[in-house]
């Protein structure tokens, strides 16, 4: 087994208003792997990527990426691509003209044949010349999807990557995601929809109000005859964690 390139120890995030956004969460990611997050909303998804993309400080555990501790401007995030809480461009500029800005700063070295494939995934045709601003909500998020994907980084972070996406872009999406992991990349991949999860994901961990109340790998989560599916074992799990009982933090 490789060593995680992705660890997470006792996480707790206590906001100041006394909420408790994350509680008590473990979790790893090795090379290769495919780690499916999910949960409903207010779950604590959304304040882990950050926490772990450095945005948000934690109030108490451990969070490190590549053996570093995750920080504000650490060296270990130039080598992380990241698509968190919607993709951030500069407005005017087109998305050719952010993608080179992107490309010049992530930080990882961009072949002019990764380049050419980051156009390909984002799929804009004659619109990868026209401002971002004018981009509809799914081609702002195949653009930050490329962006996250240049230069073959050794860690992805993705919060919805396929949101606003149609069948075949999802599909492209999901294949993208999976060569990554087969290149070696660790992945973590938030998404509402447990089909995504099911179909490219290794690993599972389940929240509901902060905590984890499902982890591990997908095959010892779901049955061998496969008599249930995700989407069932996560309704189980939510379900029983809001009665207080049903499934422990890892099975």
């Amino acid at each position: 087994m490789d060593k995680p390139t992705i660890e997470v120890r006792n996480l707790v995030k206590r906001f100041r208003n006394g909420v408790i956004a994350v509680n008590g969460l473990d979790m790893e990611v090795c090379p290769g792997q495919v780690l499916g997050l999910a949960g409903p909303n207010g779950s604590g998804k959304s304040v882990t990527m950050k926490i772990l993309m450095g945005l948000i400080r934690p109030t108490a555990g451990s969070v490190s990426l590549l053996g570093e501790e995750v920080r504000s401007g650490g060296n270990a995030l130039g080598r992380v691509g990241m698509l968190i809480d919607g993709p951030g461009f500069i407005p005017h500029l087109s998305g050719l003209t952010n993608l080179q800005l992107a490309a010049a700063t992530c930080g990882r070295k961009v072949s002019s044949t990764d380049f050419e494939e980051a156009i390909e995934l984002a799929a804009l045709g004659k619109m990868i010349d026209r401002p971002y601003k004018t981009y509809s909500h799914g081609m702002r998020y195949r653009l930050g999807l490329a962006r996250a994907l240049l230069g073959h980084p050794e860690v992805l972070l993705l919060d919805e990557a396929a949101t606003g996406l149609d069948p075949v872009q999802g599909r492209a999406v999901r294949e993208k995601v999976v060569e990554a992991a087969e290149d070696g990349a660790s992945v973590v991949y938030a998404a509402h929809q447990l089909y995504e999860v099911e179909q490219i994901c290794t690993h599972v961990v389940i929240m509901q109000k902060g905590r984890q109340v499902i982890s591990g790998s997908l095959h010892s989560i779901l049955p061998p005859d496969g008599s249930t599916n995700l989407e069932q074992v996560y309704i189980d799990a939510v379900n029983g964690s809001r009665l207080g009982g049903g499934l422990g933090a890892e099975i």
